[in-house]
């Protein structure tokens, strides 16, 4: 299951640009669209600041995770 927890280090790994390695934001995403999430987890936010993982990485202007998260999820065998 995908907690809150979970979709803080996405947002967290979005603002940083970490998209690639072990426990990078690729990993991450392809690990919440093996579990069935898609489209509503990715719009996760909370107070203060109430900016989701999408916001912080353009924010940022870390290219490669917005792409990351705009493509649409792998297909899984």
């Amino acid at each position: 299951m995908v907690d809150a927890e979970a979709k803080r280090r996405m947002v967290k790994l979005a603002r940083q640009g970490k998209t690639e390695g072990e426990g990078g934001l690729r990993m991450v995403l392809t690990d919440m669209h093996r579990l069935g999430f898609t489209g509503e987890f990715l719009d996760f936010s909370e107070k203060p600041y109430f900016r989701s993982a999408l916001w912080e990485a353009s924010w940022r202007n870390q290219e490669v995770a917005v792409k990351l998260l705009l493509e649409p999820p792998p297909v899984l065998a």
